[in-house]
């Protein structure tokens, strides 16, 4: 008995192993420059922010895809255009932590980019304030 749980344990190991999950992109921000690649870098490819074979397909329903290599365990991504000052961010501009996918549990994954790094945030619910100039007589504390 024990060795039919161990031989079941080993083929659901390698079967989960040679799991590939989709990433679906259903949403990018309006501002994302149009013909611009869009990237998934992640600890499956070193963090590479603009490594070739992770290129996003769009589909003929203007939808990104990408079908992660095959393996096990938990993912963590991001998306860029090609490099960390592209990075996506989040609805206001604001850093967001890695994405994560547990991939035995999943077989697609939808996400949305929100607003890109060096772009200025289309969607923010919030008012930002952005201060150019302080005078030299402002107290250090203010």
């Amino acid at each position: 008995m024990r060795n039919y749980i161990f031989i079941l344990l080993a083929i659901l190991i390698a079967l989960s192993s040679c799991k590939r999950v989709v990433i679906k992109v259903d949403s990018i921000p309006a501002n994302t420059p149009v013909g611009q690649p869009i990237f998934i870098t992640g600890n499956f490819n070193n963090w590479d922010p603009d490594d070739e074979l992770y290129i996003l397909d769009m589909a003929s329903d203007s939808n990104y895809y990408y079908t992660l290599p095959p393996g096990f365990g938990t993912v963590y991504f991001k998306f860029t255009r090609g490099g960390w000052r592209t990075v996506e961010k989040g609805i206001c501009g604001d850093e967001i932590d890695n994405r994560s996918i547990e991939t035995a549990l999943v077989d697609t994954l939808v996400c949305r980019i929100e607003s890109w790094s060096e772009l200025d945030p289309l969607n923010c619910p919030k008012l930002v304030l952005k201060i150019e100039n302080i005078p030299p007589n402002t107290p250090e504390d203010d």
